[in-house]
């Protein structure tokens, strides 16, 4: 004779009990784990820690801070070396090398050398 998980009473096949992994449960106990007291569906249940919950109610898993840093700084420390691992450093770059943005455009060299009239200054 089963027992159900949540409420401890007798099920019996008539009964058709809920069955989900190793635990049975009765039309009366298949209720949400948080003490919601929420009756649960077979489209609305999810298994976490070994009991059954309201897919909107499980409990969320915390990162830990285990390295002995605050989460915010670790997280800083991984997005710092995830970005700068994007960065193409292959056997044949020096530094020196140009991007393809640094090209200054011809009419912009020649507003410079032959004066534009703006001196990049604003009067205010």
């Amino acid at each position: 004779m089963a027992k159900c998980h949540r409420t401890g009473k007798s099920v019996y096949p008539m009964d058709n009990p809920v069955k989900i992994n190793d635990m049975v449960f009765s039309k009366a106990g298949f209720t949400c784990a948080c003490g919601c007291k929420m009756s649960l569906t077979l489209n609305n249940y999810i298994v976490k820690d070994g009991d059954v919950y309201f897919k909107n109610h499980a409990p969320k898993d915390v990162p830990s801070s285990d390295a002995g840093l605050d989460l915010n700084t670790a997280h800083m420390m991984n997005s710092q070396a995830v970005s700068s691992g994007a960065h193409v450093k292959g056997s044949g770059y020096t530094g020196a090398e140009a991007s393809g943005y640094s090209a200054i455009p011809e009419h912009i060299t020649k507003a410079k050398e032959n004066g534009s009239g703006f001196s990049g200054v604003r009067a205010v």
